[in-house]
């Protein structure tokens, strides 16, 4: 009997463990991928997607689909809350460039306007999509599921996402941290309280949709020529 739960003990620390090397490998994947931003606008952007496909297949392939599993209970309330998220977000971007107006971290890399119509609309469909399921992925289910087995505490698990969350956003300069930290926090309040990853999807989705698409234009979020 105490052999075999030994045994069991001991496969749960390695199942921890592969869970740990998934978590830090993706966001190998995020920071390698920086390096997306030397190439041409079109090169960038065929980058960006490869990369955050390979993180989704990867995830998926791990937790068999489970990642995506979770009923939403209180529809009319999800909404409310992804509403209230993403309101809030787009507010404290605002309040953000105006603190911060272009100041970069350590570099400042920003994604180049995609000129063509078509192709900038299918950025906005397909592209942000991609955007918020990898990190949704990576940056809440992950830090949660590691923290759930390794029994950290609920501000363990807040820092490791939103920290985690943010660092591969410092390219992009001090404003988008700042937001991403905020973000962070309330994603993952959405996904623990909830236990779908659906609504913080939905939620970095939305914000991403105003803050890159000319959807952000038409609402006077963002300038665009």
């Amino acid at each position: 009997m105490s052999s075999r739960r030994f045994d069991i003990l001991q496969l749960s620390k390695l199942d921890d463990r592969r869970w740990i090397i998934i978590f830090l490998g993706c966001i190998a994947i995020f920071m390698v991928g920086w390096l997306k931003f030397l190439l041409p606008p079109l090169g960038l952007y065929v980058a960006d997607y490869a990369l955050r496909a390979v993180i989704i297949l990867l995830v998926l392939w791990m937790t068999g689909g489970a990642v995506l599993r979770g009923r939403i209970i209180s529809p009319v309330r999800a909404v409310f809350l992804v509403f209230i998220v993403w309101y809030a977000t787009l507010f404290v971007d605002q309040l953000a460039r105006f603190v911060f107006p272009s100041v970069p971290f350590f570099v400042n890399w920003l994604y180049p306007m995609i000129l063509n119509p078509t192709l900038r609309w299918g950025d906005a469909v397909m592209g942000i999509a991609l955007v918020a399921v990898s990190e949704e992925m990576v940056f809440r289910y992950l830090p949660a599921k590691i923290g759930a087995a390794r029994g950290w505490s609920t501000r363990h698990i807040y820092v490791v996402s939103i920290a985690t969350f943010a660092l591969i956003h410092a390219p992009q300069g001090i404003a988008p941290i700042f937001v991403t930290v905020i973000f962070g926090a309330m994603a993952m309040a959405l996904y623990r309280h909830h236990q779908s990853l659906w609504l913080p999807i939905m939620a970095h989705y939305l914000v991403d949709l105003v803050l890159f698409s000319d959807i952000g234009c038409w609402m006077n979020v963002r300038a665009c020529g």
